[in-house]
């Protein structure tokens, strides 16, 4: 019985990797990082997009234990038929695998640098997801004590500089035309909570219908904020999330402030906050 699943398994894999190797389907590829509005921003788009949404695709808690590497992900049709399912029966769940052919996919990958592009053999529109690095960090440390995750260290180690350059990254990709991610859609999540005329910038460069339809939504995945948890759903304009810092405990307090005792951080920093997001959303 074993073997005929494997076999079954093995079948599907390759009629998967042919059916999307044939037909590519809109991709759209989403970086951000834990605590940056990922979900949020995905709430509101997805409805617009009308797509097929896969969450986290690499999740680098394993990664960062060093438990496992950064996979390959140069096809989408290699990672889609190679990725772990939750069923085993392949043939009644093959026309659930062969669905996103039909629709555009939209995937999203966290506290991944963007120099590491994936799909990129399939053109896809890439997503830059950057929230001010005080609010961010500051929302990573208020978890990081309330949770035993390696993605949420609770003090200065080699984890917490990993985070850190993957912001300095991301906001490298924001600022600069010259750098390689250039030509990604990017959403400076602390504008984009506040001013309805860059929400519908933003679309106008996806292509997508402007509206404001699930930008009240509190995702569940995570556990909703880390200050608040759910309990503003359906009223997230009710959070007071550009003042996260001073929601902090001291021992909290004291963490963000060596974590931002670093010059080209800082520098980063000001630059990201006093540039134009406007203009920022296509370079």
């Amino acid at each position: 019985m074993v073997d005929i699943v494997m076999k079954l398994n093995s079948v599907r894999t390759r009629l998967i990797e042919t059916a999307f190797n044939i037909r590519v389907p809109r991709l759209i590829v989403q970086y951000g990082m834990k605590r940056s509005g990922n979900h949020a921003i995905t709430n509101w788009l997805l409805p617009k997009l009308n797509a097929i949404y896969f969450n986290n695709i690499v999740p680098m808690e394993d990664i960062i234990r060093g438990r496992k590497t950064v996979p390959d992900l140069d096809r989408f049709a290699s990672w889609f038929a190679h990725r772990q399912r939750d069923d085993s029966n392949s043939l009644q769940t093959l026309y659930k695998d062969i669905s996103p052919m039909f629709k555009p996919v939209y995937v999203s990958l966290e506290d991944f640098p963007l120099n590491l592009s994936a799909f990129a053999v399939n053109n896809p529109v890439n997503i830059l997801i950057i929230r001010s690095f005080e609010n961010m960090m500051s929302s990573r440390i208020h978890k990081a004590f309330k949770t035993n995750m390696a993605a949420y260290p609770r003090e200065m180690s080699p984890v917490l500089e990993s985070i850190v350059n993957t912001w300095k990254n991301h906001a490298r990709s924001y600022l600069d035309a010259n750098e390689p991610s250039a030509g990604r859609v990017a959403i400076y999540f602390d504008r984009w909570t506040q001013d309805p005329i860059y929400r519908e910038a933003i679309c106008n460069r996806l292509g997508l219908a402007s509206d404001d339809v699930g930008i009240n939504q509190v995702s569940q995945t995570g556990g909703g904020s880390s200050f608040d948890g759910t309990k503003f759903d359906g009223d997230a304009e009710k959070m007071d999330i550009a003042r996260r810092k001073d929601c902090l405990a001291e021992n909290e307090r004291l963490l963000l402030e060596q974590v931002t005792d670093d010059k080209e951080l800082q520098n980063l920093i000001s630059l990201v906050s006093n540039a134009d997001p406007i203009e920022k959303i296509w370079i």
